[in-house]
């Protein structure tokens, strides 16, 4: 369950991975921050964002925070088994225990955007009322449904622009009200081929300039070649300074970020 008291601590503060994402993370302390990952649907973001739930839900006695999470799965690409693999791995706990950690998130799935803004708006007294606070909300595959909304007759660029303005307006009322933090996997919708941040600009326009500025962070995945000792390594590159992360993974683990 979940709480209308605020969040004492911005979780980003006290998370291993996103931490790293928020490099002046201690001027977000009273409030939420908002990190965007722009990513293809690859093997390697669907591990960190394994990771990064995984490392909300465990107790702090294990290296996690504990906190709730609301993770809206966009593309229905959410793999259970794979979080519970990951508990698994990091802790080695029983299965009671996972069973425990696993009640600390809410999955919800969603079909296209405007599901999407009906849903949040619906969700709000359960937020409001319930008796554990809500400390991060995970939109997992925002646009993955661009191209099937365009054939259905949402091409209008202004209707979609203001979808997003809605968007971005509901989230940063529960930031507003409820000190939560948002974490956002956006579909690249037209690709790079040169793997660098050249086309960021072209995906944004997509969304608007109220979509744009809402995002405190912004980073675009880069793939790497596999290393010996490692199954994956990608970058996590800023679309607005040279501040980049790198990250190993081995399996379904982030070794290093």
């Amino acid at each position: 369950m979940f709480s209308h008291h605020h969040a004492t601590t911005n979780i980003i503060a006290n998370h291993p991975q996103m931490k790293k994402l928020a490099p002046h993370s201690p001027q977000y302390s009273s409030k939420g921050t908002v990190i965007e990952i722009i990513d293809n649907k690859t093997k390697q973001g669907n591990i960190l964002f394994t990771n990064i739930l995984a490392n909300c839900i465990l107790p702090t006695a294990k290296g996690g925070c504990d906190a709730n999470t609301m993770y809206f799965d966009l593309n229905q690409n959410f793999d259970l088994l794979q979080l519970i693999g990951t508990l698994e791995n990091k802790t080695n706990a029983e299965e009671e225990c996972i069973k425990e950690w696993v009640k600390k998130f809410h999955i919800v799935r969603c079909r296209d955007l405007h599901h999407l803004l009906i849903t949040l708006l619906s969700i709000e007294p359960m937020v409001a009322s319930s008796s554990s606070a809500v400390k991060l909300i995970i939109l997992d595959g925002l646009g993955s449904n661009y191209w099937t909304e365009q054939f259905v007759g949402a091409s209008s660029k202004y209707l979609r622009v203001q979808n997003y303005k809605r968007l971005s307006d509901i989230l940063k009322t529960f930031m507003d009200k409820y000190s939560l933090s948002i974490l956002i996997r956006t579909v690249e919708v037209f690709g790079n081929r040169q793997k660098s941040v050249t086309t960021e600009n072209r995906n944004l326009r997509l969304y608007g300039d109220s979509w744009c500025e809402f995002v405190d962070f912004r980073y675009v995945l880069l793939q790497q070649p596999q290393a010996m000792q490692c199954e994956h390594q990608f970058i996590l590159k800023s679309t607005s300074s040279s501040h980049q992360v790198n990250v190993k993974a081995a399996g379904n683990m982030v070794i290093e970020c």
